[in-house]
């Protein structure tokens, strides 16, 4: 998360909240907790064929204000999810000639693009998250920059990014009444979208 920019671990970037209730005094500013989430995947298997897996979250059931009040978050008009009809279209297309139909998980999707929030979004970063040169302060906290799954506005974020990859960097044309499927003529693909929030 840190490599990916999702906060920053600069000098001038990990302050202590009380400094950042100062610096925004008459302003809005959320505060969000982090969690890290430690899974086994594939338990069942032989320990030695386990894997853990990490991954660091945003607590959006843990929001405050700067006054310390469950904050509202901006309305956005982000596409919708594929329906069942849109996916069957591509399932169809795919039995047509010598097409074929794959699937395939976006990695980290949701820290691709910014977090454009309205108000100023901080994360108070868990103890084994503060660099050791950063914990001596109280209650350490840093900008969150990428969209971070479990922010309540990350899913609309991500997916208004996604649109315009797809449509003004690829040249995809969405189907009308079909959100979240898109048309490439370029190499005659036909792609279902699913945003998972």
């Amino acid at each position: 998360m840190v490599e990916g920019g999702t906060w920053l671990e600069y000098e001038i970037e990990i302050i202590s909240k009380a400094d950042v209730l100062k610096k925004y005094s008459g302003s809005t500013v959320h505060f969000g907790s982090l969690m890290v989430v430690v899974s086994i995947r594939v338990c069942e298997k032989h320990p030695n064929d386990r894997k853990i897996k990490a991954g660091v979250v945003f607590r959006g059931d843990a929001v405050k204000d700067q006054d310390g009040i469950a904050p509202t978050f901006q309305e956005l008009q982000a596409s919708a999810p594929s329906s069942s009809a849109g996916l069957n279209i591509v399932m169809a297309y795919s039995m047509i000639g010598d097409n074929t139909c794959t699937t395939s998980d976006c990695i980290r999707a949701y820290i691709q693009c910014l977090l454009k929030s309205k108000h100023p979004t901080f994360v108070l970063l868990p103890p084994e998250l503060v660099p050791a040169n950063k914990r001596h302060i109280v209650q350490p906290c840093a900008p969150l920059h990428k969209a971070l799954y479990g922010h309540p506005e990350s899913s609309a974020h991500w997916t208004l990014y996604l649109a315009d990859v797809l449509k003004n960097k690829m040249n995809g044309k969405e189907f009308e009444n079909m959100p979240s499927v898109c048309w490439f003529e370029a190499g005659r693909m036909l792609m279902s979208v699913y945003v998972d929030d």
